[in-house]
């Protein structure tokens, strides 16, 4: 379907539904339902809801109360090195550093 079919056929103009896919326009409620309506038979507003939590208010406010009474915050990323470059040493450098509160006792792979 084309931007012309598709804009008579949800009352949007070819411009704003062009504007909106290259991503220098945001779509409004309305047309997010028409567009749901017209060819997404549903998915489309699951989707947006899944990725803004549009509606789901609540755990915004959970996370940051969770976030403003930690004491510390970790974040992981399996590629901080490429897996296939790290040697024992590091990786174990990365678990102490990442996992405080291990005594060295306590670290994974070290021979008791």
């Amino acid at each position: 379907m084309t931007l012309d079919a598709l804009g008579r056929r949800i009352e949007s103009s070819r411009t704003q539904l062009s504007d909106i896919e290259r991503g220098v326009a945001k779509s409004s409620a309305r047309l997010r339902h028409a567009l749901d309506d017209a060819i997404g038979h549903g998915r489309l507003n699951r989707l947006w809801d899944d990725l803004t939590g549009e509606g789901k208010e609540a755990w915004r406010y959970e996370v940051a109360e969770l976030v403003d009474s930690a004491t510390a915050i970790y974040e992981y990323q399996i590629m901080v090195f490429p897996s296939h470059l790290q040697t024992e040493d590091y990786a174990r450098v990365l678990v102490r550093y990442g996992a405080p509160w291990l005594s060295r006792e306590e670290e994974p792979g070290r021979d008791t």
